[in-house]
C-alpha cells in the first residue's frame, strides 16, 4: 500500500481549507447566484486576503523590532527616515500581487543542487517502490525545492495517458497533483490542484470501484473542504463504502484511518453516537490502535 495517508495529512497541514475555498468561491463557480450573492462572495475573498496580508505584515514588523533590539550601543539609533523606508518596503511587499514580488535570492548551494537535479531520475526513484513513507515525502520536498515539480508532474500525466486503464497509475497522478498544493500555497491555485487530484482518484475508481487507495484519498481530501460546500457529506459516503469494503479485505494497519476519519466527520456533523460506533468498529479490527482508543475515551467522556 502506498503512503497516501501521510501524504494527505501533510497536504492538509500545509494548505488551509481557505485555499480550497478561495477558488470555489469565485463568482463564475456559483451557478444560478444573483448579483448580491456574487458581491458577497467577492467581499469574503477580499477580507480573507486582507487578513492574511495583515498577519504577514505583523510577523515582519515583529522581526524588524527584534533586529532593532540587537543593535550595538554604537549604532543604537536609526534615522527616522530609514525606519519609515524599511516599513514602507515591507508593506509594499505584503500588498503586492505574488507574481509582482521580487524573487528572493536563492542559496548558491541550493541553486547548484537544482541545476544538477534530474527529473527522470526523480521520477524513477518515486516509481521504484524502495522509499519508505517518510522518505517519499522528503523526496517530494526535494523535488519542489529543486524547481522541477511541474516537469515531474508532466511525466506522471504522460504515464497516466499512456496507461489509462491502470487504476494504480491514476492514483499516482492524484498523489503528484496533491504535492503541487505545497508549492502554490494558500490561494486560488490550491483549489485547482485539489480538484485535479480528485479527478484522478475518480478515474481510478471508474476502473476499479473497490480500489482502497483511490477511495481513501478521495474521501480524505473531500473531508477537508470547508463545510459550506457540502463536501463532508460526500466524504462520509465514501468512508462508509470504504469501511464496508474493508470487511472483505485482510486487516491492514493503515485501514484504521478510515474509522478515525469517519468518526471525526460524524462528530463534526453532530452525530456523536455514530462517531462512537465507528471508532468501536475500528477498534474491533485494530485493538491496538492508539488513535481509536483515544477517540473512544474522549467521546465517551
Amino acid at each position: 500500500m502506498k503512503p497516501l495517508p501521510l501524504i494527505l495529512a501533510a497536504v492538509v497541514a500545509g494548505a488551509s481549507s481557505g485555499a480550497l475555498a478561495h477558488v470555489a468561491l469565485r463568482p463564475n463557480s456559483v451557478e444560478g447566484a444573483g448579483e448580491p450573492r456574487v458581491a458577497e462572495l467577492q467581499l469574503a475573498e477580499l477580507v480573507d486576503q486582507l487578513q492574511e496580508q495583515q498577519a504577514d505584515l505583523t510577523r515582519e514588523l515583529a522581526t524588524l523590532r527584534s533586529d532593532a533590539q540587537k543593535l550595538t550601543p554604537q549604532s543604537d539609533r536609526i534615522p527616522l527616515g530609514e525606519i519609515e523606508d524599511i516599513v514602507a518596503r515591507a508593506i509594499d511587499r505584503r500588498l503586492a500581487p505574488a507574481e509582482a514580488r521580487p524573487a528572493q535570492p536563492a542559496d548558491s548551494a541550493l541553486s547548484a543542487s537544482a541545476a544538477e537535479f534530474d527529473k527522470h531520475d526523480a521520477f524513477d526513484k518515486l516509481m521504484s517502490g524502495e522509499l519508505s513513507e517518510m522518505e517519499r515525502e522528503n523526496f517530494w520536498q526535494e523535488i519542489r525545492e529543486a524547481g522541477v515539480l511541474d516537469e515531474v508532474i508532466a511525466m506522471f500525466e504522460d504515464r497516466a495517458e499512456r496507461l489509462a486503464d491502470d487504476p494504480e497509475v491514476q492514483v499516482d497522478l492524484g498523489e503528484a497533483y496533491l504535492q503541487k498544493i505545497f508549492e502554490v500555497g494558500n490561494g486560488p491555485l490550491a483549489g485547482v490542484w485539489a480538484t485535479k487530484a480528485d479527478g484522478a482518484f475518480d478515474a481510478a475508481l471508474e476502473l476499479d470501484d473497490r480500489h482502497w487507495e483511490a477511495r481513501f484519498s478521495k474521501a480524505a481530501a473531500l473531508s477537508f473542504w470547508p463545510p459550506v460546500f457540502g463536501k463532508q457529506a460526500e466524504a462520509i459516503h465514501h468512508f462508509e463504502i470504504l469501511a464496508e469494503n474493508q470487511e472483505q479485505l485482510a486487516a491492514d494497519p493503515g485501514h484504521a484511518q478510515t474509522y478515525l476519519l469517519l468518526g471525526n466527520l460524524y462528530q463534526q456533523n453532530g452525530r456523536p453516537e455514530d462517531a462512537l460506533a465507528a471508532f468501536r468498529k475500528g477498534l474491533e479490527r485494530f485493538p491496538d490502535d492508539a488513535g481509536l482508543i483515544q477517540q473512544i475515551a474522549m467521546t465517551e467522556n
